[in-house]
C-alpha cells in the first residue's frame, strides 16, 4: 500500500499534528457533545414535551440517522470536490438546525431538528478522519486517529456536567442553546483553520451517484468489512449505555442530576485515560489485541455489573461496574477506524462515511431499545451490552486468518 500524500513529509504530518490535528479534534468533538450535554436535560425535556421515555430516546436515534445517512453523502462528496468546501457546508446547516433545537416548541420538530443537525454535523467525523487519513498511512493513522480521541474525550468529560448546570439553571433548553453556540463557533474554526488537503489529481472526478459506487467497492473488500462491522457493535454497546445512562443512574441507582452528571463524566474521564494508556502500548501490541482487551473488559464489566445489581450491592458499587465496562470499550474506536482505513488507498472519504453510516445506524436501532423494558430496571441495558459486545468480540475472532493480523499488525492491508 502506499503511502499517503505527506505521510512521509515531516513538515506536513508536524502541521497535522500541531495545529490542524487540534482544529479537527474539536470539530470531532462537537458530535459527542451534542449527545452528551443533552442527556441530563431528557427527564425535564420529557416532562415539558409530554413524552414517554422512549420517545424522547428517540431524539438520539433520530441524531444519529442523521450522522449516518449524512455520512454517505459527506464523505463521497469530499472525495469528489475536496474536502474543505463540504466540510464547510455542512458545518453551517449543523449551526443553523442547532439553533431550530434549541427552538423547538414540540417533539415532533425536536426530532426533525436533532436528525437535520446530525446529517449537516456528520460531514466533521467524516471528512476529519478523512483529512488525516489523506496526510497519514499505517500505523500513524490509527496513532492520530487515537489523539483526537483523547483531545475530544477530554474536551466531552465536562459536558454531562455541564449539560446538567445548564439545566437547573435554565431549563431543558440550556444545553440546547450552548450546543448551538459551540456549532457557530466550530463553523469559524473551520474557515480559518482547515485546509485543501485532498490532491487534485486524486480526487474521483467520475464518480457516479454520490461516489455510492465507491461505498460499494469497500464493502466488497473483506479485510476492510470485518473491521466496520466489529465497530459498528462496539459503538452501538457503548450507545446502550450512552441512551439509558440518565434513567440507570438517576431512576434506578437513585443518583440526582449533579451526581449523574459527573458520574458520566468520570466514565468520560476514564475512557479517555484508557485511549491515552492504550496508544502509548500501540506499537508493541498491535490495535487487535488492543481491540480485543476492550471488548474482553466490557464483558468483564457487564457481567460485573449485572452480578452486583442482583445481590443488591450499594449504588456506587454498581456504578464502579459500569464505569469499568466503559473504560475497555472506548479502547475500541480509534483502533477499529484505523484498521478499517488501512484496508483502502483511494476515496478514503467514503471509506470513512462507510464505516460511519454502519456505526451510527447500529447506535440509532439500540438507542430505543434499552428503553422497552421501562425505566425502572438495568435489565435491557446489560442484556444489549453483553449481546452486543459478546458479537463483536467473537466476529473479530472468527477473522483472524493470517492476512488479517499481518493487517493489524502492519496498519496496512489490502487496498481497494
Amino acid at each position: 500500500m502506499s503511502a499517503a500524500p505527506g505521510a512521509d513529509d515531516p513538515g506536513r504530518v508536524a502541521g497535522l499534528r500541531f495545529l490542524l490535528l487540534g482544529t479537527l479534534t474539536i470539530v470531532i468533538s462537537l458530535t459527542p457533545y451534542s449527545v452528551d450535554a443533552f442527556l441530563p436535560a431528557f427527564p425535564a425535556a420529557r416532562e415539558a414535551l409530554g413524552s414517554g421515555a422512549s420517545t424522547m430516546q428517540l431524539t438520539l436515534s433520530a441524531f444519529l440517522l442523521g450522522i449516518a445517512a449524512g455520512q454517505l453523502v459527506f464523505g463521497p462528496l469530499s472525495d469528489r470536490l475536496g474536502r474543505r468546501t463540504p466540510l464547510i457546508v455542512g458545518a453551517a446547516v449543523c449551526a443553523a438546525a442547532a439553533i431550530a433545537c434549541a427552538l423547538a416548541p414540540s417533539i415532533e420538530v425536536l426530532l426533525a431538528a436533532r436528525f437535520l443537525q446530525g446529517l449537516a454535523g456528520s460531514s466533521g467525523m467524516v471528512i476529519s478522519k478523512a483529512i488525516i487519513r489523506d496526510r497519514t498511512a499505517g500505523r500513524d493513522t490509527v496513532h492520530f486517529l487515537a489523539m483526537t480521541a483523547v483531545g475530544s474525550g477530554a474536551l466531552n468529560i465536562m459536558a454531562p456536567v455541564l449539560g446538567g448546570l445548564l439545566t437547573e439553571r435554565f431549563g431543558w433548553r440550556g444545553p440546547l442553546w450552548f450546543i448551538a453556540a459551540a456549532a457557530v463557533a466550530m463553523l469559524v474554526l473551520i474557515v480559518v483553520l482547515v485546509p485543501e488537503t485532498h490532491a487534485v489529481e486524486l480526487r474521483e472526478t467520475r464518480s457516479r451517484w454520490l461516489g455510492l459506487a465507491s461505498v460499494v467497492r469497500h464493502l466488497r473488500n473483506r479485510s476492510f468489512l470485518v473491521y466496520v462491522v466489529v465497530q459498528a457493535g462496539s459503538y452501538a454497546t457503548l450507545m446502550a449505555y450512552v441512551a439509558a445512562s440518565p434513567f440507570v443512574y438517576q431512576e434506578v441507582l437513585g443518583f440526582d442530576g449533579a451526581a449523574y452528571g459527573l458520574l458520566f463524566a468520570l466514565n468520560g474521564a476514564c475512557g479517555v485515560l484508557g485511549n491515552f494508556v492504550a496508544n502509548r502500548f500501540l506499537r508493541h501490541l498491535g490495535s487487535r489485541r488492543l481491540v480485543t482487551a476492550g471488548l474482553l473488559g466490557s464483558l468483564l464489566g457487564t457481567g460485573a455489573t449485572a452480578t452486583a445489581w442482583l445481590l443488591g450491592a450499594p449504588p456506587w458499587a454498581v456504578a464502579i461496574c459500569i464505569t469499568l465496562s466503559m473504560t475497555t470499550i472506548n479502547l475500541n474506536g480509534p483502533n477499529l477506524v484505523g484498521l478499517a482505513l488501512n484496508q483502502v488507498t483511494r476515496a478514503t472519504g467514503s471509506a470513512a462515511a462507510t464505516i460511519g453510516f454502519v456505526q451510527f445506524c447500529a447506535g440509532s436501532l439500540v438507542a430505543p431499545l434499552v428503553g422497552l423494558g421501562g425505566t425502572g430496571t438495568l435489565a435491557p441495558m446489560l442484556v444489549t451490552m453483553a449481546v452486543l459486545a459478546l458479537g463483536s468480540l467473537l466476529t473479530l475472532l472468527a477473522s483472524g486468518g493470517r492476512g488479517f493480523r499481518a493487517a493489524a499488525s502492519l496498519g496496512g492491508g489490502a487496498g481497494t
